[in-house]
């Protein structure tokens, strides 16, 4: 068991600062809510292969880091049995929000606030070439990017769910609100895609949601820098350039000139 007081996890504004917990899904245990920097946990003294907030002094097992980047694991010296999405980790990891964590046998998922639904029609941006697609992360998909398409046309790859794409948002259902899904370690039947997001489906299958940011916030406005202005070919500068290698071929020419002629 991990011993956080009975702290429960709070939701703030992804755009500031992303807000993640641990959530224990095979045990009836409070979500642990991590609060911007670090956060160690170890051994439970008091629960068999039980995990705790290590105090500040003891030993710990691994280290949670939370920062404007993200979520990163530091594994402690000595560790091991550490796994994510099943995939040994001996030192560092990056983590997304939906990964699944094993800890001295104990399961943890990094959970993190579903997107709301949009509340603004979005703008697709510029070029036909920009699509955003699922990522396979791990299983037999692991690399393989399968496209959003517009119109949620099925697609064989993503057993169970259907992803469409509406305007500039994407959605992500589940085909039979009995057999849910998970966005970012959160179980839904229905979710509205960012960047960024994991999606795991009910076989497993686990995807990163990749591609240029497709929302703009409702008076948000891009400004460009003006290109910066050529400057004629008649000004003055231009008008009063030296032909320095010139100048210094004909004085090389008269030098060698006069020790020809007067050399002798």
């Amino acid at each position: 068991m991990l011993q956080c007081n009975g702290s429960r996890i709070l939701w703030l504004n992804r755009g500031i600062v992303n807000s993640f917990a641990l959530r224990f899904p095979d045990h009836d245990h409070a979500d642990l809510a991590l609060a911007p920097g670090a956060t160690s946990l170890g051994r439970d003294p008091d629960q068999e292969r039980g995990l705790r907030v290590a105090p500040l002094g003891e030993p710990a097992l691994i280290e949670l880091v939370v920062d404007q980047r993200g979520v990163w694991m530091n594994v402690m010296p000595d560790t091991w049995g550490v796994h994510v999405n099943g995939r040994p980790i001996r030192k560092l990891a990056m983590l997304h929000a939906g990964d699944s964590l094993h800890v001295e046998g104990r399961e943890m998922v990094l959970a993190s606030a579903p997107s709301p639904q949009p509340s603004a029609r979005a703008a697709r941006p510029r070029g036909g070439d920009v699509t955003p697609v699922l990522r396979g992360q791990g299983g037999a998909l692991h690399g393989q990017a399968v496209p959003v398409i517009d119109g949620g046309k099925a697609n064989p790859v993503l057993v169970g769910a259907t992803v469409d794409m509406q305007d500039a948002d994407v959605r992500v259902s589940s085909l039979d609100p009995m057999v849910p899904l998970q966005v970012n370690g959160t179980t839904v039947t229905t979710a509205w895609l960012r960047i960024g997001d994991q999606l795991v489906l009910p076989n497993g299958q686990r995807f990163l949601f990749e591609g240029p940011e497709l929302r703009v916030d409702a008076g948000e406005t891009v400004v460009r820098a003006p290109a910066p202005k050529a400057m004629p070919e008649t000004d003055a500068p231009q008008r009063m350039r030296v032909p320095w290698l010139l100048i210094a071929a004909v004085a090389i020419a008269i030098a060698l000139l006069a020790l020809f002629w007067f050399g002798a």
